[in-house]
C-alpha cells in the first residue's frame, strides 16, 4: 500500500483528498503521459500546468474536466484554466461546460448563458446548434438555442430565446446533469422539433410525443422517440442525407416489437408501429435501405428510407443487403429454403 504523509504535519493518510489530521489537501500524482496532449505549448510547459490536478479527463471541443479533490473545473488545450475549480457537476458538450443546472461556460470561459436551472436538450451537428431548457423558480420554461461560427480562429455563440407554449401538462422532456454524466436521453431532434411527455398520464409508459415549441405533431402516446434509432452513415457526398436526418424512430411498446418511423418534414408516419430492427438489421442496411422485420410474422423486408416504401415486402425469413441495387432474400418453399438475389 502506499504511503500517503502529509507535506505540512507529518501524518500518514490513507487515502488522497483532505488530510485527516490537519486539514491539508493531499494531491494524488497525476500520470500526465495519459492524457493527449493537443495543445501548441510543448509538452513539459503543458505537463507542469496540470500536474496539479488529480484527475483530468479527455478534451473534447478544445476543453477538458478537471478536478481536485471533489471540485471539477475546466482547462483548455494550453493547459490554462478556463473554468475554476469550484462545481461539484460539471459536464463537457462538445467544448460547453454547464455547471451543476446553473451557469454555461463557453470554450474561453466566458459565462454565455445562467439561469435558476439549465437543462441539456441535445446538439444538432451540421450546423452545430445546442439546445438548452431554461426554468425559473415558478416553472416557466424557455428553449435557448445556441448556434456556433467561427471568425478566424475565435468561435463565437448566437443565443436565441424562444418561448414555450404547449398544452398545460405537456413539458419537453430534458436531461439532468449528475456526477458529471447526463441522465436520459437527449430530447432534441433536431430542426426545431422535441421529445415531450404528458404529466396527466400517471400510469404506464406510452406517454412520449413529437411538439415544437408551440404545437404538438405526435400525440404523446408513445414509449420511446429516438433521432439516432435508425441507421444513418453520415455521408458528406450522399445527397439524401438531409431527407434522412428528419427521419425518427418511433417505439410504440418495446416488450411487443412495436416500431416504426415518423418524418419530421411531412409530420407523418411513413412506417407504422408493427416492424422492429436490431443492431444485426442495423448493421444489414445501405444509406438508403434498411432490413426490418414484422414484428406479429417475423418476416423480414427491406425499406428505402429515401423514397419511404418498402423495396422488397416483409414476407421472407432472411435477407441480406448486397449493396444498393442488390439484396439476397430467403424463402421457405416446398423443397425447402430458397435464396434468390433481387433487385432493389
Amino acid at each position: 500500500m502506499e504511503r500517503i504523509i502529509c507535506p505540512s504535519c507529518g501524518a500518514e493518510n490513507l487515502h488522497y483528498g483532505t488530510c485527516e489530521y490537519c486539514g491539508t489537501i493531499l494531491i494524488e500524482p497525476q500520470k500526465t503521459e495519459s492524457v493527449k496532449q493537443t495543445a501548441k505549448v510543448s509538452a513539459e510547459t503543458f505537463a507542469t500546468k496540470i500536474s496539479k490536478y488529480q484527475k483530468i479527463e479527455d478534451f473534447r471541443g478544445g476543453v477538458a474536466i478537471v478536478s481536485i479533490g471533489n471540485q471539477y473545473g475546466a482547462i483548455n488545450e494550453s493547459g490554462d484554466l478556463i473554468v475554476p475549480i469550484t462545481s461539484k457537476y460539471l459536464a463537457n458538450i462538445d467544448g460547453l461546460v454547464l455547471a451543476g443546472d446553473l451557469i454555461l461556460y463557453d470554450p474561453t470561459g466566458r459565462i454565455i448563458l445562467r439561469n435558476e436551472h439549465l437543462f441539456y436538450l441535445g446538439l444538432e451537428i451540421c450546423p452545430k446548434i445546442y439546445y438548452f431548457l431554461m426554468e425559473d423558480t415558478e416553472g416557466n420554461q424557455q428553449i435557448a438555442q445556441i448556434s456556433q461560427s467561427a471568425n478566424g480562429n475565435e468561435k463565437i455563440f448566437d443565443i436565441h430565446i424562444n418561448d414555450i407554449n404547449l398544452p398545460e401538462g405537456i413539458q419537453i422532456c430534458y436531461r439532468k446533469t449528475f456526477e458529471n454524466t447526463f441522465i436520459g436521453y437527449p430530447s432534441s431532434l433536431g430542426h426545431g422539433y422535441f421529445v415531450v411527455q404528458d404529466t396527466n398520464k400517471r400510469t404506464g409508459r406510452r406517454n412520449k410525443g413529437i411538439a415544437t415549441t408551440d404545437k404538438i405533431v405526435l400525440d404523446c402516446n408513445y414509449e420511446t422517440i429516438d433521432a439516432y434509432g435508425i441507421y444513418l452513415p453520415q455521408r458528406a457526398n450522399n445527397k439524401n442525407i438531409s431527407t434522412l436526418k428528419k427521419l425518427v424512430t418511433i417505439i410504440e411498446e418495446s416488450c411487443m416489437n412495436r416500431q416504426g418511423i415518423f418524418n419530421l418534414e411531412t409530420r407523418k408516419m411513413v412506417l407504422p408501429c408493427k416492424y422492429v430492427w436490431n443492431s444485426t438489421s442495423k448493421s444489414n442496411s445501405t444509406h438508403e435501405c434498411i432490413v426490418i422485420t414484422h414484428g406479429p410474422t417475423k418476416q423480414m423486408g427491406v425499406f428505402n428510407l429515401v423514397k419511404q416504401e418498402f423495396v422488397v415486402p416483409a414476407q421472407y425469413r432472411k435477407i441480406i443487403l448486397l449493396d444498393n441495387h442488390r439484396c439476397e432474400a430467403t424463402k421457405k418453399g416446398f423443397w425447402g429454403y430458397k435464396k434468390t438475389i433481387i433487385q432493389l
